[in-house]
């Protein structure tokens, strides 16, 4: 079946306009993933942050204050998050308690990186600090060596999970 040039030429335009769309689509589409994941890191690296000025080195050793019910804003909740505080190794402690404890990535130089937890995929970082000092006098501080701790605090990713697939849906949808 022979066609016209001119039904040729508006096949061949409005495939190359349809493709054109789809490639700007897909680009937009791993732009805003992009970003959205690296938000959703700086989050974690936030949360790490704060979480970290509340743990103390004490004269009895490494203490962590919401232990205690003091100092957190925010409550850590249980079914979506997880931290484990590492020194050199060894782990000092698990929040929640019943959890598995967070392992440090096995790359070098990786903060942030997937697992699972509770059986849900997450993201976790790693974040590197120095305790605060608490002690009764400056000469007792001033002998006391002090441990660079590491938190390992985990998030799931069920809501940036959903926020993607609604995105892809809207650009697929929109066009």
């Amino acid at each position: 079946m022979i066609h016209s040039l001119r039904f040729r030429l508006v096949l061949i335009v409005g495939a190359t306009a349809c493709l054109l769309m789809a490639l700007v689509g897909l680009a937009v589409s791993f732009i805003f993933e992009l970003s959205l994941r690296s938000e959703f890191d700086s989050s974690l690296i936030e949360r790490a942050r704060s979480l970290s000025h509340l743990v103390e080195h004490e004269k009895h050793g490494i203490t962590f204050e919401w232990l205690e019910g003091v100092g957190l804003t925010t409550p850590i909740v249980e079914e979506r998050e997880s931290l484990a505080i590492w020194n050199r190794g060894e782990l000092l402690e698990v929040f929640p308690a019943t959890a598995s404890p967070i392992q440090p990535s096995q790359k070098p130089g990786e903060n942030a990186f997937n697992l699972n937890l509770n059986s849900k995929r997450a993201r976790a970082v790693a974040f590197p600090f120095t305790p605060r000092l608490v002690f009764e006098s400056e000469p007792e501080a001033a002998h006391v060596t002090r441990p660079v701790l590491t938190i390992m605090f985990a998030r799931t990713t069920r809501e940036l999970d959903a926020a993607i697939t609604t995105l892809r849906w809207t650009i697929l949808i929109v066009g």
